[in-house]
Order: C-alpha cells, then structure tokens, then sequence
C-alpha cells in the first residue's frame, strides 16, 4: 500500500520555515506526483537499495504567491532506464 504525498512530503525541521501549502497538492489535487518512485525509476532503488518508495520531497517556496499548476521535471528516461536524476523536480507557475 503507498502512502499518501501529503503525509510522505517535505516538512520543516523547525518553526524557522513556515509550512506553507505544497505547489502540488493545491495545482492538482488528488494527483500523487512523487518525486522519488520506485515504480517509474529504476535508479530509486539501484542508488539506494530499496525497492519501494514513492514520496513527494520537493518543494516550491514563494511567499506571496500561489500555484496555479505544477508539473514534474525529469521525469522521463534519457535511455533505457536511466534518468536525469533521482529524484525527479517539481516545477510550478506562480501567481499573484
């Protein structure tokens, strides 16, 4: 069973960083987006010896403004089973 990305995303170590809503989750809700999946990268667990994790580690940070979408980067293989990197990028469009 996979976790959910709200409850597996990035949190702040401390009160110095405001936990702010995740680019994704308010961009496309119900959508799982993970960052690091076993699933789709092979260099998940070849890099880190586990087979299954799918989590959302990424996050945007702009004070003042909102995501209006947000989509993964990297996330498509180079060759065969290969990446660009693990894990894979989230970018988002900010607004006002």
């Amino acid at each position: 069973m996979r976790a959910s990305p709200e409850r597996t995303s990035w949190k702040p170590p401390s009160d110095a960083l405001p936990l702010t809503p995740l680019a994704w989750s308010a961009a496309r809700a119900g959508e799982p987006g993970y960052t690091e999946d076993a699933a789709r990268s092979p260099m998940r667990f070849v890099h880190h010896g586990r087979r299954e994790k799918h989590v959302r580690d990424d996050r945007v940070l702009a004070r003042g403004l909102r995501p209006r979408s947000a989509k993964l980067v990297g996330d498509a293989p180079i060759a065969a089973g290969v990446f660009v990197s693990d894990p894979f990028g989230v970018a988002a469009r900010l607004v006002r």
